[in-house]
Parts: structure tokens; sequence; C-alpha cells
């Protein structure tokens, strides 16, 4: 993984395959990061402003989908689509153990077993999603300032192909 230092008014270019895999790019994802850039507090409110930096890169078909899960749960939306998630998965986990602790006849000596267990696994999950898509981004905005932009980029020869094509050292 490399990282670099644009201008902020810089035009970047990018090489035209994909960003993952090295074949031929279809299509585009985005990244994006949000700063927060005004913060005043009172005593009975608070002010804040924020400026969000968008950056699209080209993918392939195959990672489309790939990268668009990875950018959604870090947007304001998706954290609603988190629980709803976490409830589907709740609801499937309970009943999938209640049926299988009923089918071995364990209903009553594991009964607080049940009721936990399909809590604990969909939190988990949920938690493993989001941790997954943290360590998984193939291009992220590391830092964003008023006239800068650091940029991550998780594969080595795009990263250099990246370099060349921008002039960068």
């Amino acid at each position: 993984m490399g990282s670099v230092l644009l201008g902020l008014n810089q035009q970047i270019k990018w090489p035209n395959y994909c960003v993952l895999c090295n074949k031929e790019a279809t299509d585009w994802s985005a990244a994006s990061k949000t700063n927060l850039t005004n913060f005043k507090y009172y005593v009975v409110a608070v002010k804040y402003t924020t400026q969000t930096y968008n950056l699209t890169f080209p993918v392939c078909t195959k990672h489309k989908r790939l990268c668009d899960l990875l950018y959604k749960p870090f947007d304001f939306i998706s954290l609603s689509g988190s629980l709803v998630f976490g409830l589907i998965l709740w609801a499937i986990f309970f009943a999938l153990f209640h049926l299988i602790f009923r089918l071995f006849g364990l209903e009553t000596i594991a009964k607080d077993l049940i009721d936990i267990l399909p809590v604990v696994l969909a939190v988990g999950f949920v938690l493993f999603y989001y941790v997954y898509a943290i360590f998984l981004h193939p291009v992220q905005i590391a830092y964003w300032s008023e006239n800068s932009i650091t940029i991550s980029i998780r594969n080595k020869k795009y990263f250099n192909d990246f370099k060349l094509l921008n002039r960068l050292t």
C-alpha cells in the first residue's frame, strides 16, 4: 500500500485498468471523506459545518459491486441499513437456533442460550462487516485539507503506474 500527496486542484489521471485486479476498467467507483470544518458549541446548541471530498477511480464490472459495498458502511444512511441488517440476522439466527435446539430436545435446557446467542452473532457479523470494510478499501482518502489531499492505494503495481501518470516521485 502506498500513499501519495496531491494538490487539491491538481487534475488526477488514473491508469485505465481496475484498481483491484489490473484488468480492463469498465466502470467507476467512488471514495469520499468528510471533514468537520467549523465547530462551535453554545450553552444550548451546537453549530458545525462539514466538507466532503469525493474521488472516483476505475474498476472492472466484477469489482464495482464489491467497492460499493465496502464504502457503504461509512455513509450516514447506511447506519440505519446496518441496524436493519442486524435485525434480519438476529431473526434468522433466532429461528435457526430455536429450530435446532427444539429438534434435539434441548429447548428447555438452553433457553437463555437461545435468547442471547442470536444477538451476539448478529452484532458480531455487523461489526465484522465494518472492520472488513475498513481494511479492504482499494483507494482511501487518508487526509485532505484546504490545498492538498493524501491518497492511499493498496495495489502496488497500480500505485506505481498512478505515480508515473501523475509525474510524482
